[in-house]
């Protein structure tokens, strides 16, 4: 696994994966049509596991989601109150803007 430098650039790269994992799940759907019955019935019970997965990965994202929102919140707080002059992001902009 390729190690990056900041929180974005592990989100872009999950981003990513998330991509590639959609192109073999087409994959699976194309040839599952030539696959022999035992190996359509091998592949039909990776589904649960993959489905677990997904879960647990869901339930990251939003703990995810809940930390990043909290440190933006105390950031702006304390920007407010501390009169910093740091650059701070525009929420309008999405990070599609940034990255592409």
């Amino acid at each position: 696994m390729r190690q990056v430098a900041n929180s974005a650039d592990n989100l872009v790269l999950l981003g990513e994966m998330m991509e590639m994992a959609s192109g073999y799940a087409d994959q699976v759907e194309e040839s599952s049509v030539h696959d022999e019955p035992f190996m359509v019935c091998l592949a039909h019970d990776q589904l649960s596991y993959l489905r677990k997965r997904l879960s647990k990965l869901d339930d990251k994202l939003k703990n995810l989601n809940d930390v990043l929102g909290s440190q933006i919140r105390r950031h702006a707080r304390s920007k407010k109150w501390g009169n910093e002059d740091r650059q701070t992001l525009d929420p309008s902009v999405g990070l599609s803007h940034v990255t592409h």
